[in-house]
């Protein structure tokens, strides 16, 4: 409940002026809630799909939370989403996609630890193995450190080392502080993938991480030709077209590789356990490689800035 009223402060703050009558703030709620029990839309749902602000016939065309629960329940098994759920077990099963050095903390000696720091330079990504939503993720620099201390203050965490990944130079561009990823959410039905929706997600230039729900954007992206629909959007739904940090214009932006993206995607899902997923994808000058392969991953990232509702697609 608690969570639950802190993150609808964090909303109303944006949403509402300071002096807003309390009437306002009521029929917020009010109506957060009514949204709950008919379409079983969170308090996210609510802010971030802008439930307050569309008609009854609007909403029912977005997935909401309690869509997406049910939907992942349906097409695969609550064991194996909790197995996946653990990002060592889905590193494991695709390590075959990740192109780059990576090192679990409480399996690793401290003589993996040193070739490990060899062989990334010394500067790496620590990432725990149950968080989302980029929560946790560190950019760590070994120079001047004590490499024996380091190791120590990480074997005990459950977590993962990973080398930096270069993104492509025209993802450089937009904004350079984070590694800004693609998400495509898959179906597989009988080997066949189909493309459910997808999204280019983009730090804010004052952090490392790129998520949405962390301060970044989203620009929705069309499936077919991989061109950025309708500029870029933060979870408060404030739409601009260019980038705050770089000053980069979205407008008319194409994702660099797109082709090469989608079939990458499309092999990894094939021969994955999970059928409903949401891809994470750096893009990098000459290839593509995973970030992350999320069972029931947030379907809102794909409903916002001018992509509209898709559970149609569901």
């Amino acid at each position: 409940m608690k969570k639950m009223l802190d993150k609808y402060i964090m909303y109303t703050r944006k949403i509402l002026s300071n002096n807003s009558n309390i009437l306002k703030h009521i029929a917020l709620m009010w109506g957060g809630m009514v949204d709950f029990m008919i379409f079983g839309s969170t308090v996210t749902d609510y802010f971030e799909l802008a439930f307050y602000k569309k008609k009854h016939y609007e909403k029912k065309g977005y997935m909401t939370w309690r869509d997406s629960r049910k939907f992942s329940y349906i097409v695969d098994t609550q064991e194996k989403m909790s197995f996946y759920i653990d990002k060592k077990n889905m590193y494991t099963k695709l390590s075959n996609w990740l192109f780059r050095e990576q090192l679990f903390c409480l399996d690793c000696t401290y003589e993996d630890f040193m070739t490990f720091i060899d062989n990334t330079n010394g500067e790496f990504i620590y990432k725990p193995a149950y968080e989302n939503s980029g929560r946790g993720i560190e950019l760590v620099k070994c120079k001047s450190q004590d490499t024996r201390k380091l190791y120590n203050s990480l074997v005990n965490r459950d977590g993962i080392l990973e080398g930096i990944i270069k993104q492509h130079e025209t993802l450089d561009k937009i904004c350079s502080c984070s590694v800004n990823t693609v998400r495509i959410f898959t179906l597989k039905i009988n080997s066949s993938i189909n493309f459910i929706g997808a999204c280019l997600r983009i730090g804010n230039g004052n952090s490392i991480v790129d998520n949405y729900s962390n301060g970044g954007y989203v620009a929705a992206i069309n499936i077919d030709s991989g061109k950025v629909i309708d500029g870029i959007e933060n979870m408060y739904g404030e739409r601009i077209y260019e980038h705050p940090y770089s000053g980069f214009s979205m407008n008319g932006f194409v994702v660099p590789k797109w082709e090469e993206v989608l079939l990458f995607v499309n092999k990894m899902a094939i021969n994955f356990d999970l059928n409903y997923v949401a891809w994470d994808i750096a893009i990098r000058e000459n290839d593509c490689v995973l970030v992350e392969a999320n069972p029931r991953g947030m379907v809102n990232t794909i409903q916002v800035a001018g992509n509209g509702g898709k559970k149609e697609k569901y």
